[in-house]
């Protein structure tokens, strides 16, 4: 495998049986070496040493999906009131950073509205930060307009799996129709695109690479989080166990071999204790850095966690993610350089 990334960096793009069967050869912890020594590689010669910090900040909006999805309770979370929103914003700015992700909140048909009025309200402040939206697929092409004049940077398209009956089985009430179309029609209007993909809904490996497939041949992806299942108390799936994390680090690996100018950054159900497996696997080179949010931060974060008004809290998580760039060779910057072809 000495040679796979230089030739993908040379613009060769593996073929779908090879990626599956790369895919296949590691899935035991010991054989999956070279698949990660190859990523890594690809990872550094694409983005070098410097990591990008940016924030998140939600829910902006109410998850309004009926039935509800299987394995989420985002629903739980209160809404950020709209009068809070500048002040997280700037309170985000005020400590360095320059690019936020607005997280939703989807539902049964469109936000437009509701996003635009978001996304003014923190315009108005005048502040010099890049904005990301995520509402799912409850954006129409004329919202996307509307958030393209206002100077939104990006949109995420989050399919969390292409495999159409289990997305209908564990989300009933959501569309993966509307959330490709969406993908398709952010692209189409000059977007940066972001998408989740979700280990451990009952997939196949198959179901995996088809998915990075189909991210690379849409075209336009700058941003990936490869997101682990793990089971939420009160949930359909409480009972179900969480994937390996060998399983999510293999499949960053894979990520980064197919979309080699892609950023790969942690989903959902990884912590930062995992940093090292997914710096290890090819992922890079972007973190959370911050967040603004209503909901009390778990154990391990509560001391990094500022209050603001309106009972949101802002975790800086500096302090961890600090330590480990140090110890790999790694350094931070606010400042998000365009990569790539």
């Amino acid at each position: 495998m000495g040679s796979l990334d230089e030739d993908i960096l040379d613009g060769r793009a593996l073929e779908r049986d090879e990626a599956l069967a790369l895919y296949a050869g590691a899935v035991v912890p010991a054989a999956a070496e070279a698949l990660f020594d190859a990523a890594a590689r690809v990872r550094d010669r694409v983005f070098g040493t410097t990591v990008h910090y940016m924030a998140t900040m939600g829910p902006i909006l109410a998850c309004a999906i009926e039935p509800r999805c299987e394995y989420c309770d985002w629903w739980r979370a209160r809404v950020i009131a709209r009068s809070r929103l500048a002040g997280g914003a700037a309170a985000l700015a005020a400590r360095g950073i320059r690019r936020v992700l607005l997280v939703g909140g989807s539902r049964d048909g469109d936000y437009d509205d509701a996003v635009v009025d978001v996304v003014a309200r923190i315009r108005e402040q005048g502040l010099d930060m890049e904005i990301e939206v995520n509402v799912g697929g409850s954006l129409t092409a004329a919202g996307l307009e509307r958030l393209r004049v206002l100077g939104v940077a990006g949109v995420t398209a989050s399919l969390e799996t292409v495999n159409e009956p289990l997305f209908r089985r564990h989300k009933p009430g959501d569309s993966l129709a509307a959330r490709r179309r969406v993908l398709v029609e952010a692209r189409e209007r000059g977007f940066e695109v972001r998408s989740i993909m979700m280990i451990g809904l009952g997939e196949s490996d198959a179901d995996r690479i088809d998915h990075l497939l189909e991210l690379r041949a849409c075209g336009g992806l700058r941003h990936l989080m490869v997101s682990r299942f793990t089971p939420r108390s009160d949930t359909p799936l409480a009972e179900r166990e969480s994937t390996t994390m060998h399983d999510w680090a293999r499949t960053v690996a894979l990520a980064r071999l197919l979309l080699p100018h892609v950023r790969i950054g942690l989903g959902g159900g990884v912590d930062l204790a995992e940093l090292p497996a997914w710096h290890r696997a090819g992922g890079g080179n972007q973190l959370f850095a911050m967040g603004v949010h209503t909901m009390e931060p778990p154990p391990a974060l509560r001391e990094l966690a500022t209050p603001l008004e309106g009972g949101l809290r802002l975790v800086d998580r500096r302090p961890l993610l600090d330590r480990f760039l140090s110890d790999a060779g790694l350094r931070p910057t606010f400042t998000d350089r365009r990569l790539g072809p």
